[in-house]
């Protein structure tokens, strides 16, 4: 893993507001969506790069405020409407989010035990599980049953009796 590269989170930059265009060489360098690769970023960081995980965490100040706004206006303020969010899983706002997990860690790099990451971790994982949760069983009653697998899976750890006898039952059928 390159400190200097990081993830390279490819992102469509079209689809980013004008006030977080600045931000979008840090997203693409801080934008890993795998827990296992942000933990590493962060620990490489916090142990080689002190300094400059200082400045990354001041950036991200500005930075998570304008993506507070970014996703209230990509929803209308309407919660009810992160499904559609979540339908697009390559929407350049999911970057932004997964480079605030980073910047997250970095804050607090020296403070949290490898069980508070991890539950920092199972939040993020519960909040994305919350938005792509209405998605998927409306896909589930579609009979689109590959589609269903391919948005629940991620999230097996967290789903429900009813929800893990769902999957059972659409990759039997797909």
């Amino acid at each position: 893993m390159s400190l200097e590269i990081g993830a390279d989170r490819q992102i469509d930059r079209s689809r980013v507001p004008g006030e977080l265009e600045e931000f979008t060489s840090l997203v693409r360098r801080l934008g890993y969506d795998a827990q296992r690769d942000q933990d590493h970023f962060a620990r490489q960081m916090s142990d080689l790069r002190n300094e400059e995980a200082s400045e990354i965490v001041a950036a991200g100040i500005a930075l998570r405020a304008k993506v507070s706004v970014w996703g209230k206006s990509l929803t209308g303020g309407d919660p009810s409407q992160c499904a559609a969010l979540a339908d697009d899983n390559d929407h350049p706002y999911w970057a932004f989010i997964d480079a605030l997990t980073v910047i997250d860690l970095l804050d607090t790099a020296d403070e949290l035990t490898p069980e508070a990451q991890a539950r920092a971790h199972a939040d993020a994982l519960r909040i994305r599980f919350g938005d792509i949760a209405e998605k998927a069983e409306q896909l589930f009653r579609d009979r689109d049953y590959r589609e269903y697998i391919t948005a629940i899976e991620p999230f097996e750890s967290l789903l429900s009796n009813a929800q893990q006898a769902k999957l059972r039952i659409a990759r039997k059928r797909s």
